[in-house]
């Protein structure tokens, strides 16, 4: 959240600290989320079922906002599940607290707006690489992007992410290297 922003201040200071061990269920199927998070060490991973299979719809990582956030904003139950996939260090903000934060500081809404339009853009982002680079490509802007944290997601979830099977993203990775 940038700090440039008057009353970011006082939106950071109403986050409460939290943590979760490694493999600990963060948001659950059919939970509605009542929670915005802010990652300050680990990773997340976002799941959706597709049957009894289930896909890894998104990755957060540290510096990012994260949340069910659909569920978030229209208090309906979450088609998605948060687990951790390492010991995860975070701030947490309630929705009532949140709102609280934007009916009481003068950029309140304007903090809601910025944090809003980067979940947007990282979504949009990732549609479009899914659909228009090919598995290489996929690959390596993920590597580029987050050289230090790959190597802490298993392979089965990383293929899942970019859209492959495992033994393609083997491929890939062979070709790379």
């Amino acid at each position: 959240m940038s700090s440039e922003v008057e009353g970011s201040d006082f939106f950071t200071n109403q986050f409460l600290d939290k943590s979760f061990e490694k493999d600990q269920i963060i948001t659950n199927f059919d939970e509605i989320e009542n929670n915005l998070y802010f990652l300050k060490k680990g990773i997340v991973r976002f799941i959706v079922l597709k049957g009894t299979e289930e896909k890894t719809l998104d990755f957060a990582f540290e510096g990012e906002f994260f949340s069910a956030y659909s569920s978030f904003l229209t208090r309906q139950p979450s088609r998605s599940a948060i687990i951790s996939l390492t010991n995860v260090e975070c701030g947490a903000i309630s929705y009532d607290q949140l709102q609280k934060v934007y009916a009481e500081t003068d950029n309140g809404e304007k903090i809601g707006r910025i944090a809003a339009e980067n979940l947007f853009i990282k979504k949009t982002k990732r549609e479009m690489d899914l659909l228009t680079l090919d598995p290489d490509e996929k690959y390596q802007k993920l590597l580029k992007k987050y050289p230090h944290l790959v190597k802490h997601i298993p392979l089965k979830y990383l293929a899942s992410y970019l859209g492959m099977t495992p033994e393609t993203l083997s491929r890939v990775r062979s070709r790379i290297s």
